[in-house]
């Protein structure tokens, strides 16, 4: 049992991205993703269900901005995922959920060590 417990107080704590995510490379992508207007879908429901704040408006349409700092493994596979706060929880996790399948198989970078990237998504609706 102390064995146990000495083997996890070993492990090295997983630390969060930086406080600058402007600093951070972006996320490389072999093949950039297709973001299909239909993934606004759910975002749009938030907002309206009263869950989001308010968006912001571009050109007429509702628009929300998000940013997501993505840590990449050697191999190239994604360890984590940390989206920006935008007082709207669920779809800071969709975000993190899109983001995830996209880069699954299609990231070009396998840095030596655990490293940071940056990325972000645009979800815009409405007239």
């Amino acid at each position: 049992m102390m064995a146990l417990a000495l083997q996890a107080a070993a492990v090295a704590p997983d630390v969060g991205p930086p406080r600058d995510w402007s600093a951070l490379a972006p996320l490389p992508f072999t093949t950039q993703p297709d973001y299909p207007a239909s993934l606004s879908s759910f975002v749009e429901d938030e907002v309206k269900a009263g869950h989001c704040v308010p968006p912001k408006r571009v050109d007429g349409l509702s628009q929300v901005d998000i940013s997501l700092a993505v840590l990449i493994v050697p191999g190239g596979s994604v360890k984590r995922i940390v989206p920006q706060a935008i007082d709207c929880p669920t779809v800071e996790q969709y975000s993190a959920g899109l983001i995830l399948k996209m880069s699954r198989d299609n990231i070009k970078a396998s840095p030596a060590t655990d490293t940071w990237y940056r990325t972000s998504m645009t979800f815009t609706w409405g007239k």
